[in-house]
């Protein structure tokens, strides 16, 4: 995957929020000649980037009017990035930020809470109704990720990412940004990890901010190769096994060069197991071989190592919350 990986849907929504807030997108790429091939993802990146930087000044509103409430002045994330730097840890950082927006924005408010095992960033929208292609709910959830990951210098395991809308067509698109379970229809937005994670010191300071900035929003929308956790390397090769038999925990350690028990330690230290890993990448498999009608349910479960189809249904049923049947039927729906 490209460290520059732009999600298609992004640009699709950002294209269209411009649009039908008048802005002419045509004339804002018209003199955009960056030293990249048009079809390269550094090229998406640096389109994203310019679009979302003029929507900011041209509509004089970080949340590019997506939100229902009065604008979000640009230079609301300058600040609280500054403040956010200067906190002790992590937890502290995302309580100054939840504290912050609720001060100054209108049209959204975050909360922090945890308790001994578990913390939860979770955003409550007054109204989605300015906000179709959910464009600002995807922005807020990959934003707040993002920096709290970049903040502490590696990349946070989430247990699980909840989204206030209904499960779109490219949710497949989320694999890279989100490699957890994944809730829809949800009233809040929200991502849960560890708690052992609060007490991470922040390792960054003014001067890798002030280079951040420069980047600013279009950072957020792409995962940093450099805050590549060890849990995202075992994920990588999970998917990217040549049999369709998922490896074992032997077969996974004598790829990495270590004994189960190191296996173990090191998946610990992030707060993940191997089971729950397995689980999220055969969940992701199932979804993605759902959209294509020519594969049968059954086929689908064997290739994702079930002996029966009926275990396979009962699994995805308790992952999802609806069987395999129901789910294709749901998507094809969503795709006409």
């Amino acid at each position: 995957m490209s460290k520059y990986f732009i999600p298609p849907h992004i640009r699709q929504a950002l294209t269209a929020a411009l649009e039908a807030r008048g802005i002419d997108v045509t004339s804002l790429l018209s003199d955009f000649a960056p030293f990249h091939a048009i079809d390269s993802p550094r090229y998406d990146l640096l389109v994203c980037q310019r679009l979302l930087q003029a929507g900011w000044y041209l509509l004089d509103d970080e949340d590019l009017g997506l939100g229902d409430g009065p604008p979000l002045k640009p230079g609301a994330f300058f600040y609280a990035s500054n403040l956010m730097i200067n906190a002790p840890n992590l937890g502290e950082a995302l309580r100054v930020a939840a504290c912050f927006y609720c001060y100054v924005g209108k049209s959204w408010e975050p909360e922090f809470f945890n308790d001994k095992k578990q913390a939860c960033f979770r955003i409550q929208r007054n109204s989605r109704l300015n906000d179709p292609n959910h464009l600002l709910a995807d922005y807020l959830l990959i934003g707040f990720y993002q920096f709290a990951s970049w903040l502490i210098g590696g990349r946070i395991a989430l247990k699980s990412v909840s989204f206030d809308y209904p499960r779109p067509e490219y949710e497949v698109e989320f694999q890279t940004l989100f490699p957890c379970r994944r809730y829809f229809d949800c009233d809040y937005l929200e991502f849960t990890f560890s708690a052992t994670y609060l007490k991470q010191k922040i390792v960054q300071n003014a001067g890798s901010l002030a280079a951040l900035l420069l980047s600013s929003p279009s950072f957020i929308l792409t995962p940093q190769d450099n805050m590549r956790s060890f849990h995202t390397e075992v994920r990588h090769l999970l998917e990217t096994w040549p049999s369709p038999e998922m490896p074992s925990f032997a077969d996974v350690s004598e790829r990495f060069n270590l004994t189960p028990k190191m296996l173990g330690t090191r998946l610990r230290k992030e707060d993940v197991n191997f089971n729950e890993i397995k689980k999220s990448v055969r969940l992701d498999k199932a979804t993605q071989l759902l959209t294509n009608h020519n594969i049968s349910i059954a086929k689908i479960a064997e290739q994702l190592g079930f002996e029966e189809t009926a275990a396979f249904s009962k699994a995805f049923k308790a992952w999802v919350g609806e069987s395999p049947a129901q789910y294709r039927k749901k998507w094809s729906s969503l795709s006409e």
